[in-house]
């Protein structure tokens, strides 16, 4: 495995970057038509903001996702559930 210190596109926690969306990671990464085993995601609280999941739950290549949440001040509980669905 190995770590890339990525920025997702469109988060409202945007600072330094760089910023790409899933497909321009994926592509970069030259993991189009490969398997993709484990996808860790640790986007420091842009889980609760953006359609972050939603592009990677188009993925069908993907077997199993890792999301690392975190609990903020302004996040809502019952907005996890919906994170999830996603992935349904």
């Amino acid at each position: 495995s190995y770590y890339h210190r990525w920025g997702f596109k469109g988060s409202r926690v945007e600072k330094d970057g760089p910023y790409y969306d899933i497909n321009e990671i994926v592509k970069r990464l030259n993991h189009e038509d490969r398997i993709i085993d484990l996808f860790k995601f640790d986007c420091d609280g842009c889980e609760w903001y953006g359609g972050a999941f939603e592009e990677i739950a188009k993925f069908t290549n993907i077997r199993q996702v890792l999301i690392e949440v975190h609990l903020m001040a302004d996040s809502k509980p019952e907005l996890i559930y919906q994170l999830f669905d996603t992935f349904a």
